[in-house]
């Protein structure tokens, strides 16, 4: 698994070498201060790269929207200071795979990386609470024809960030009756994860 990070931010950087060190059993990710360094052959070899969002260093959704066409298997990790629902959008809908603050606190980043290796997307806790805010006037608008009824009020739940549990709650039926059909979901719409469904409602691709 080869793994790139993208910032100028050393400190930050650091953050996440040693969480990658400690808690997944990656090896230690190359680092380079400028996207002019990511080379077309560079992308072509990695696995996941943390590209820092941030106009003073010339990254923008643009630069994820290129690197998403050189590499469409890349999992893309956002890492920046930008919280506004706008930016959270913009590199989601580009082809972003998840969005971490800098701010996330230690105990959450460990968490974020041991689910970035189980293959789950990363999204800081307050990003995805705004993005969840902003999907409420769509949840009702699913009309994907691949997925069943039923399959579209678990959707509604992933999207609405409940729990498997609460979702079994809100439907009245077991939790493993909800995971057979996260199972089905995911391999309808061909993700992996609860960040991938995310994004297929924010793109309208379900």
């Amino acid at each position: 698994m080869k793994i790139c990070i993208v910032d100028s931010d050393e400190h930050f950087n650091q953050r996440i070498i040693w969480g990658i060190a400690h808690y997944t059993t990656y090896s230690s990710p190359s680092v380079v201060f400028s996207i002019a360094e990511l080379t077309e052959t560079v992308l072509a070899h990695l696995d996941i790269l943390f590209l820092a969002l941030d106009s003073l260093q010339g990254i923008g959704v643009d630069d994820i929207r290129r690197i998403r066409k050189q590499n469409g298997h890349l999992r893309i990790i956002v890492i920046t200071h930008h919280s506004e629902l706008s930016s959270i959008l913009g590199a989601i809908r580009a082809g972003a795979s998840g969005y971490l603050l800098k701010s996330i606190s230690e105990d959450r980043l460990e968490k974020k990386l041991i689910e970035l290796e189980q293959g789950i997307h990363p999204l800081s806790a307050d990003v995805l609470d705004k993005i969840i805010q902003s999907l409420q006037p769509e949840l009702g608008k699913i009309e994907c024809t691949m997925l069943s009824e039923r399959e579209k009020d678990v959707v509604r739940g992933i999207t609405a960030g409940l729990s498997y549990k609460e979702i079994s709650e809100q439907l009245f039926v077991s939790i493993s009756t909800i995971q057979s059909h996260i199972k089905r979901i995911y391999k309808k719409l061909n993700v992996n994860s609860k960040a991938d469904v995310v994004r297929k409602v924010l793109q309208g691709e379900i």
